[in-house]
């Protein structure tokens, strides 16, 4: 890796297959906001129809990110998405693009190509792979970054054992000219146990990717949480203007004395007042004083930050600060006893374990509670007021 210019920016990049499981999304997206993510690429999403609009959304995202997704409303729970902070100029890559495969531009000094790609274990021929790496329409792989389940095993990318999708999957990579960003076994401070090590991080020759490493979190998920950063020029970041508060957003008073205070200032050459157009310039003009003015005169919002999750509760940092703890208990006596973690049943498992399972289901439970009371105090309270 060489030195960082001083144009550039490490986004921390977290990939993650979901399972499509309601509590591993919540738990992952206040993952999100703690790590401060910048952008996710997620498999297996939990999805499902909003009710008030019968569309297909992955709910309770947090609003500071940008969903981007393709996803169908039959199989869209073996799909991909990829979620971007707002602030990131990011748009969606319009082909390839399926299910299965989603891709976004970031717009950089030298754009970079980011993909969340599902292989699926039922489909031997490899579609969602095959759509980008076959697509005449995509030549950028040398500044693509691919995130990818692929259901397939090469100790290239820490597996015990090469399949044949793997050996499939590895001429891919070689024929285009990809490198391979899973770090090996020997050089993992944390390998998480459980997992068959199918999941894959791509990258292009023009990218630069650093710190690739599983997190040492429990992602309610079968699938570990991967971490590494994205070296890029600094993105360009998109310009909130702002906008015209509802009038029972606005301090009346003051809007009437800043707005008398513009309008006296206000020059206007009658003289010159010779056409149509000369009018439309003059209310325009008046149009654009009164909406800064109101902006100023907005009242002070008791609003819920955008980073904060509306079902978050400190009964939950409680219980998941003991699932932690109880997970740390349990590495530890697997690594003292050289005990290779696996299923078992309740009789065959340790204090450690035990202790372990109920913290994990006591949080699980107390997340869909809390999301559940959520919604109805969402309900409750907006139901009558105008959403939009």
């Amino acid at each position: 890796m060489t030195e960082k210019p001083n144009n550039s920016k490490n986004l921390k990049c977290i990939q993650i297959n979901l399972r499509h499981s309601k509590t591993a999304s919540l738990h992952f997206f206040k993952i999100l906001l703690d790590l401060r993510i910048d952008i996710a690429l997620i498999q297996e999403p939990y999805a499902c129809i909003n009710i008030f609009n019968n569309e297909l959304h992955v709910p309770s995202v947090p609003d500071i990110y940008l969903v981007h997704q393709n996803l169908d409303r039959k199989d869209h729970a073996y799909g991909a998405i990829i979620l971007t902070k707002r602030s990131i100029l990011a748009e969606t890559v319009p082909n390839p693009v399926s299910n299965e495969c989603i891709g976004i531009k970031i717009n950089v000094d030298e754009p970079i190509f980011i993909f969340s790609i599902y292989c699926r274990p039922s489909n031997s021929k490899w579609d969602a792979v095959l759509n980008i790496f076959n697509n005449p329409n995509f030549n950028h792989f040398k500044a693509t970054v691919i995130g990818m389940d692929a259901n397939a095993k090469n100790k290239l990318w820490g597996s015990s054992r090469t399949d044949k999708k793997g050996v499939e999957l590895e001429h891919l990579i070689i024929k285009n000219n990809l490198n391979v960003a899973n770090v090996p076994n020997s050089k993992l401070e944390y390998i998480p146990s459980k997992t068959s090590k199918v999941d894959v991080t791509l990258y292009g020759e023009k990218v630069k990717i650093s710190g690739w490493k599983f997190l040492n979190t429990v992602s309610l998920s079968d699938h570990p949480y991967i971490h590494f950063e994205l070296m890029v020029g600094r993105p360009n970041r998109q310009q909130k203007e702002p906008k015209v508060p509802k009038l029972t957003n606005i301090d009346k008073s003051k809007l009437r004395s800043t707005l008398d205070s513009e309008l006296r200032n206000l020059k206007i050459n009658w003289d010159g007042l010779k056409s149509e157009a000369d009018l439309d310039g003059i209310v325009n003009n008046i149009t654009a004083i009164i909406g800064n003015c109101a902006i100023k005169s907005e009242l002070p919002r008791n609003k819920q930050s955008k980073s904060e999750l509306d079902f978050w509760t400190p009964e939950l940092d409680k219980l998941k600060a003991a699932m932690r703890t109880a997970k740390d208990k349990y590495d530890k006596f697997l690594k003292a006893n050289n005990i290779k973690d696996r299923k078992r049943t309740n009789k065959e498992c340790s204090p450690q374990e035990i202790n372990f399972r109920s913290a994990k289901r006591m949080y699980q439970k107390m997340l869909r509670k809390s999301k559940g009371k959520a919604f109805e105090n969402f309900c409750t309270i907006n139901m009558n007021k105008d959403l939009f």
